[in-house]
């Protein structure tokens, strides 16, 4: 009975060593050393947020926001969805990552259907972490940019709505405007925008209506199309387009990414458009947050952290 209890025993250790071995080969890390978890008080409500100062950090660099979507955190966002590739690009450019979090996991970005935070001042919690932390690191204040996803991504086009003077370029994924964003928003100056899309979106439909999730209505959004053409009305960008075709690195994905950029906007701004034909409700190159049936393919032929950055970084060298 002992020799089969200590047989029980080393499987069992061997098992929880495999387990381990697993994990230190197919997560990345539980957590970056370079990333702090903070918190501040606004509206009398503690509001948290997760900072990454990477090492390599320059002063007068810039500060990017990454917004979750419904029902995330910024935890998960920096870790599981676009996989630390954000901190990966501040290490070897020097600019500081800020992954806040909405309560209860939501962000009021203007919609009322379903929406459980809209009495939650959510534009004066980003404005003042914006000032807090570019007081702090010494941050040009026209270095200050945004993406999300879903509903970080609506969250951004509020804030270019509303406080376009505090933000230099926002980058929505899978987001188009809502209806009644769109119909009350007003930028008080030009600012360049970054859109990408799928067109196979089962949750936020590329051609605009309801946004649908586990048979609830969140709102009603335009057209991508719509979308894009205000900003590029906004900006006063040429409406002709330099349009070009990615390369279909991955062709098993089941996706490919037709680029159009619209440039000559006020002030340099401009419009960035990726289509993903056959992409879904996700964020290209990034983890898998639900099953395919229900947000659709992950399209791979592009890191969409990389292409963001990339997009801010123009910004800045404009």
């Amino acid at each position: 009975m002992k020799k089969n209890n200590k047989i029980i025993a080393c499987i069992v250790i061997i098992l929880l060593l495999f387990s381990m071995f697993l994990s230190g080969c197919f997560r990345r890390k539980t957590g970056d050393p370079e990333t702090q978890i903070r918190s501040m008080i606004h509206d009398g409500i503690t509001r948290s947020y997760r900072v990454h100062i990477p090492s390599t950090f320059n002063e007068y660099s810039a500060l990017v926001f990454v917004l979750h979507g419904g029902g995330g955190t910024g935890e998960h966002t920096e870790e599981e969805l676009t996989q630390y590739r954000f901190n990966d690009l501040a290490g070897q450019h020097g600019f500081i990552v800020v992954y806040p979090d909405g309560l209860e996991n939501r962000w009021n970005d203007g919609r009322k259907e379903n929406n459980p935070v809209t009495d939650v001042d959510d534009v004066g919690f980003l404005t003042t972490l914006i000032d807090t932390l570019t007081t702090e690191f010494v941050i040009d204040e026209d270095h200050v940019f945004f993406t999300g996803i879903s509903n970080g991504g609506q969250m951004s086009y509020r804030l270019a709505c509303e406080r376009t003077d505090k933000i230099t370029a926002i980058a929505p994924v899978v987001s188009s405007l809502h209806e009644r964003l769109y119909q009350n928003c007003s930028p008080s100056t030009p600012i360049s925008v970054f859109l990408m899309a799928g067109t196979d979106d089962p949750l936020v439909p590329f051609h605009g209506g309801k946004i649908r999730i586990f048979n609830q209505t969140f709102g009603t959004v335009i057209a991508m199309n719509e979308t894009i053409q205000y900003w590029i009305s906004v900006n006063n960008c040429s409406t002709t387009p330099i349009e070009t075709t990615l390369p279909d690195t991955n062709p098993s994905d089941g996706c490919t990414v037709t680029s159009y950029e619209y440039t000559e906007g006020e002030k340099d701004s401009r419009v960035l458009y990726y289509i993903i034909n056959g992409g879904g409700h996700t964020w290209p190159d990034g983890g898998k947050y639900l099953t395919e049936s229900l947000v659709g393919k992950i399209c791979y032929d592009f890191n969409a952290c990389e292409h963001i950055w990339a997009f801010f970084q123009q910004e800045i060298n404009s």
